[in-house]
């Protein structure tokens, strides 16, 4: 994002964990201390930029951590 000028307008967590509720605690991104992700896991990898009220734009993905990459 930094390299394309966005980075005032990148507002929101990379993503978070899935589990018993959409919302699970993890989020992972810069600025989050915690960013291990283990096999196993579900989760929503929601990047967005944030330009004003109206022009946003955020890309949704759930993804499944396999032993070797993602589903």
């Amino acid at each position: 994002m930094g390299k394309m000028g966005f980075d005032d307008y990148f507002k929101h967590s990379d993503g978070h964990r899935i589990g018993l509720d959409i919302h699970e605690r993890l989020n992972f991104g810069p600025g989050f201390e915690s960013n291990v992700v283990h096999e196993n896991y579900i989760m929503m990898v929601e990047p967005g930029v944030y330009l004003s009220e109206k022009d946003d734009v955020r890309i949704e993905d759930d993804i499944w951590v396999a032993r070797e990459g993602n589903e």
